[in-house]
């Protein structure tokens, strides 16, 4: 029977009458189980996505945010006309365990925080927890600390920036020092020809040469400027990915070096190529 989308999952309607769907019904059971056992919600979803079984008609695919709704759900342990699901005590006990993780002052950064680096010197940032349940970070190689900060902005800023270059994967350039140097020949030949044009006493056989070496070196230049290989895992990754609705922790994992924060709380990605995003103004 196919399944009707305003019912949560779970439950199915046969011959005008809310059931219990016998496969879903065993995960929702799960779910609390693995929860309480001290999974994440993101593993959970990870673990769903796993079996097959799709979270609506629609959508075959699980997120955290489907597994946190079905754990605040009191129709689960038969709240308005439901069929119980779980025993109350069950949901009672899920429910505080999530309020009191909410109410953690790590919560949330979990997938980022091991990411967590000093703009200054790039060292890790370990968290150092003030009163009142404030985030500071600190760096034992600088010895600054830096904050507080929310860390919904910390993770506000990472999701905002992964979605930039998600828009835009020309953003990744490559950073080579073959690169820079050769470029810097360029400019250097090129101020030489236009001094020896400018002199009246040059010759056509003395500019020549000059004008060859640039030619060449430009040539070289145009090999170098192809992609290097994490320059082009990169293009390749988020060419690919889809716009965020929550951070993506394989994406995470596979692209970004470092998560740098400056003394004065600016947030900047520094990818596996070196690259970092956004560039600070003035440089």
């Amino acid at each position: 029977m196919k399944k009707q989308r305003y019912l949560p999952f779970g439950y199915q309607m046969q011959e005008g009458q809310i059931t219990i769907h016998p496969k879903e019904s065993k995960l929702v059971s799960n779910i609390f189980i693995s929860y309480m056992n001290g999974d994440t919600l993101q593993s959970i979803a990870n673990q769903l996505q796993l079996k097959g079984i799709p979270y609506s008609e629609t959508s075959g695919i699980w997120s955290k945010h489907m597994v946190r709704r079905i754990l605040e759900n009191a129709k689960y342990c038969g709240q308005d006309g439901f069929p119980a699901l779980i025993d109350r005590d069950v949901f009672t006990k899920a429910l505080k365990l999530r309020q009191q993780k909410a109410q953690t002052p790590l919560s949330g950064i979990g997938d980022i925080r091991k990411y967590m680096a000093c703009a200054c010197c790039h060292s890790k940032l370990k968290i150092d927890l003030g009163t009142r349940g404030k985030i500071y970070w600190r760096c034992h190689s600088c010895g600054i600390r830096i904050g507080p900060i929310q860390n919904e902005v910390l993770i506000e800023a990472v999701f905002s920036y992964m979605n930039d270059c998600i828009q835009n994967p020309d953003i990744f350039k490559n950073t080579s020092e073959r690169e820079n140097s050769i470029s810097l020949q360029i400019g250097k030949l090129t101020q030489n020809i236009c001094r020896a044009m400018e002199c009246r006493t040059t010759t056509v056989e003395e500019i020549m040469p000059l004008i060859f070496e640039r030619t060449q070196t430009q040539f070289e230049n145009l090999k170098t400027l192809r992609y290097d290989p994490d320059t082009l895992r990169l293009h390749q990754l988020y060419e690919q990915s889809t716009e965020l609705e929550e951070i993506n922790t394989e994406l995470v994992k596979e692209s970004i070096q470092n998560i740098l924060l400056s003394p004065m709380g600016e947030v900047q990605l520094c990818f596996i190529n070196g690259q970092i995003y956004p560039e600070r103004k003035g440089k």
